[in-house]
């Protein structure tokens, strides 16, 4: 998993459901409307997949979504983070060999987003309680798993150096 600076989200008018971003890569558009403010992470995924991280800009409630795009920026997979009256903000983010994301949204709950590049069926996708599916996609070869991990979020890491 390599960091990327390919991509970039053009604001448009807000909708009744929040902002809404046209998707560039490499200053062309990608044809794809992203309801988000800010693209805050991307990264290119072996063998060439685009990870890239979303949030509302609102900080307190704020949601992070996450989208895997092929290289025709279809949407294969996608997860959006949040909880009411919860802020949240994307930090550690630290790859974990080429299928693998660790990083903190929610104070106190790191996470790690695992990628399978040739997707798998689960007729019951089991998620954290925060994190959802994005809609239409409940009955869909799935790409992205998202779990809990034990140990150190990043910020008690910076405190312990």
């Amino acid at each position: 998993m390599t960091p990327l600076a390919a991509f970039s989200l053009r604001g448009e008018p807000a909708t009744r459901e929040g902002p809404v971003g046209a998707l560039f890569h490499e200053g062309r558009e990608t044809g794809l409307r992203i309801h988000a403010a800010r693209l805050e992470a991307q990264f290119h995924v072996q063998p060439n997949l685009f990870l890239l991280f979303f949030t509302d800009d609102s900080p307190y409630e704020e949601e992070l979504q996450i989208l895997l795009l092929d290289t025709h920026f279809q949407l294969l997979d996608g997860l959006v983070l949040g909880q009411p009256y919860t802020p949240g903000m994307l930090s550690g983010l630290d790859a974990q060999g080429e299928q693998g994301l660790l990083f903190d949204f929610f104070a106190d709950t790191r996470l790690l987003l695992s990628v399978h590049p040739e997707g798998v069926f689960h007729m019951i996708r089991r998620l954290p309680s925060f994190a959802r599916p994005l809609k239409g996609r409940f009955f869909s070869r799935h790409y992205l798993t998202l779990q809990e991990t034990p140990g150190a979020t990043d910020k008690e890491n910076r405190n312990a150096q």
